[in-house]
């Protein structure tokens, strides 16, 4: 599962420290093999210094879920949800795309508007930490098709 999301913001990091321990408790729970493995750009280490936007490309084509976080409307995350949305509609021909997007509803208005055609997407909306975890174990067990 690749995570695109703001990076250095509290709350975001706390969304990313969520994702991680939801897919903790699914590979429990479910015994996936291969496991969910949570992965986002800055922690990733190659050893080499890598070309950050092509690695990006790498990861979203290589991953078998994306989760957006769309909080503070980061520009960088929009671009990573088109390069997916691109992608699979390229490969497939349909608008049925393997990702969840998030939005913590405690932030200020301008930084939870949701821009572009991704407002006609479904969003997890959530104002607390369990509504977070229980609407993304919903939605990754139904995608896994273990819900």
């Amino acid at each position: 599962i690749f995570v695109s999301m703001q990076f250095g913001s509290c709350a975001t990091e706390k969304n990313y420290q969520i994702i991680g321990q939801v897919c903790e408790d699914l590979n429990k729970k479910h015994g996936f093999n291969p496991p969910l493995i949570v992965k986002r750009v800055d922690k990733i280490i190659t050893g080499k210094t890598y070309e950050i936007n092509e690695q990006v490309v790498n990861e979203i084509s290589g991953a078998g879920h994306l989760i957006a976080d769309l909080t503070y409307c980061n520009s960088n995350v929009y671009h990573e949800i088109g390069l997916l949305m691109g992608r699979t509609l390229a490969l497939t021909g349909k608008h049925e795309y393997g990702m969840t997007l998030i939005l913590d509803e405690n932030v200020s208005a301008e930084n939870k508007i949701v821009k572009f055609n991704i407002g006609s997407l479904q969003q997890l909306r959530f104002k607390s930490d369990d509504e977070l975890r229980q609407g993304l174990t919903v939605r990754l067990e139904k995608y896994y098709g273990v819900g």
